[in-house]
């Protein structure tokens, strides 16, 4: 049912356009059909048939009963020029073992018609591929037999003007089709541009084009990405300047416990001092996201292979049947996403760690099961805020899933954390658009 809906109304603005064009010409197309069939043509062919049948009961009325054979060949050599048609008398039906009726024309009305007029039977039939109709009436003393064309009966012009309105129709929905071309264009070009802004990517020459609206939205759009950008480089200013003043105590603090004879004291202070490094790095690499690093076309299957290669961990199994999984990617930070969910899943995990990675023709999923505790279900959001954690008492800050769920959001991904059905532990799945 669902997908006969789609047949009906499609998804694709282009197609939703074309439908709105073509399905008022279609029923436009019908109902002058139908009005001009049903009113119009009936009604020539009605009078075109009296027309005829007048002419037939006028002619037989005016030689029925003409004895002088001179006369009889007078009338008919006149009524020939006046009905052009030919006419001639016969002593028997002439056609008499011919089909009466033809394949191509229905003569229902027209015999009923002749027959009700002359009140006699007649013989009405089809003679060649010119479209000529022969027709036989006996009379008293002889047989009338007449020749005339289709033509007197229906109108041939018809089906031409029938033609010329559906070519013109056709004519005028290719033109409206050609202006919806162009205008959906613009709103691709605008969709791309979004998306590659969404998803990180460097927007190269992106003018807005098309109607008034559309290009208003990718003025809108283009203002909104420098905004964004300026902000952006702001922060990272900011965040510098904040890390070169942080650091510059924590490096008096070194010099001090390095000359503090208090080997006990120095050693916990230096401990210490390491942690709030580490922490003071890992927040600068959380708040700046993915930094500068330009967007590239990179291999997904390769990244993960050599990230794995660099744990030297045997519980590590990896599954793929992709042999060219190529990707648009900022390529230093997905490693570091793929370092940070595969270092979380071999420290919780007990003997293995599954990662296994599929491709379609839009997104790239990335897979990592664990065999470990996992994480209750109402804690999976709640994980990828900065400096969470489950238990006070576990290493780390709190900021590897917040730095993973915004490296991957940048790239206009998606990050889910679940169950894992199979082993037991915490189920990642990373999926990553493939623009």
């Amino acid at each position: 049912m669902a997908l006969d809906k789609w047949i009906i109304f499609p998804r694709s603005l282009f197609g939703r356009f074309f439908l709105i064009i073509v399905i008022p010409v279609i029923i436009i197309q019908l109902v002058t059909a139908y009005i001009f069939y049903q009113r119009h043509w009936d009604n020539v062919n009605r009078h075109m048939q009296h027309s005829l049948v007048s002419e037939l009961t006028f002619l037989v009325k005016l030689i029925d009963g003409v004895t002088n054979q001179m006369e009889l060949e007078r009338i008919i050599k006149n009524w020939q020029i006046v009905f052009l048609a030919k006419i001639e008398v016969t002593s028997s039906l002439k056609y008499s073992t011919k089909r009466t009726y033809a394949d191509r024309y229905k003569f229902d009305s027209l015999k009923t018609a002749l027959e009700s007029s002359l009140n006699r039977q007649i013989s009405l039939y089809y003679i060649s591929e010119r479209g000529l109709i022969g027709c036989d009436i006996p009379l008293a003393q002889f047989n009338l037999h007449t020749e005339f064309s289709g033509r007197r009966i229906h109108s041939p012009t018809t089906y031409v003007f029938i033609s010329w309105v559906v070519a013109t129709s056709a004519l005028l929905v290719i033109i409206a089709i050609l202006f919806m071309r162009n205008q959906v264009r613009s709103i691709l070009n605008l969709t791309e541009a979004a998306n590659k802004f969404g998803s990180g990517q460097k927007v190269v020459e992106f003018r807005p084009t098309g109607a008034h609206e559309i290009r208003t939205a990718g003025f809108a759009l283009i203002k909104m990405k420098k905004r964004l950008e300026r902000n952006i480089q702001n922060r990272s200013e900011v965040l510098t300047h904040i890390s070169h003043d942080l650091r510059t105590p924590i490096t008096r603090m070194k010099l001090k416990l390095a000359m503090c004879q208090n080997t006990n004291l120095s050693t916990s202070l230096e401990t210490n001092l390491k942690e709030m490094e580490e922490l003071l790095s890992r927040y600068l690499k959380f708040a700046k996201g993915e930094g500068n690093e330009e967007s590239q076309l990179a291999d997904i299957n390769e990244i993960i292979l050599e990230r794995i290669y660099n744990f030297h961990d045997p519980r590590i199994s990896y599954t793929s049947k992709e042999t060219n999984c190529r990707i648009n990617i900022k390529t230093n930070a997905v490693k570091r996403v793929i370092d940070n969910v595969i270092n979380n899943a071999c420290k919780f995990g007990k003997n293995n760690v599954v990662i296994e990675l599929r491709c379609s023709e839009d997104l790239v999923i990335i897979t990592i099961e664990d065999d470990g505790p996992g994480i209750e279900p109402e804690l999976h959001k709640k994980v990828f805020e900065p400096f969470f954690r489950m238990n006070e008492n576990k290493e780390g800050f709190g900021l590897g899933l917040a730095i993973v769920k915004t490296i991957v959001q940048a790239h206009g991904g998606f990050i889910n954390l679940s169950s894992s059905t199979s082993y037991g532990g915490l189920k990642i799945q990373i999926s990553l658009p493939r623009l």
